[in-house]
């Protein structure tokens, strides 16, 4: 966390996110790795001649499904983290990522 010190953020606060980032990381490292699966699937099938429009059509559904479950996931982590912080952390975060650098 770039402003950690900034925003006071505490041991048990620290602890909390570091665990929270370390959970969602081998879970996204899953996520991508089956994603990876479906556009694999999905290439192969583009590759056909003729290629099967229903086909690909499906399989496109499950490479946009497991992207959406990744995006979730990601927002997921993110809300988890903010209501870690108090609403004055949460503040004075907005505060310094409005500065300029």
């Amino acid at each position: 966390m770039k402003y950690h010190q900034e925003i006071n953020l505490d041991e048990g606060q620290s602890k909390a996110m570091k665990e929270a980032i370390h959970k969602a990381q081998t879970k996204f490292l899953d996520m991508q790795w089956d994603m990876q699966s479906e556009a694999e699937k999905l290439v192969k099938l583009l590759k056909a001649r003729p290629v099967d429009e229903s086909a690909v059509m499906a399989q496109m559904d499950q490479v946009l499904n497991r992207e959406r479950e990744i995006k979730k996931a990601q927002i997921s982590l993110l809300i988890h983290i903010k209501n870690l912080l108090s609403e004055a952390q949460q503040n004075k975060l907005t505060e310094l990522r409005q500065k300029p650098s």
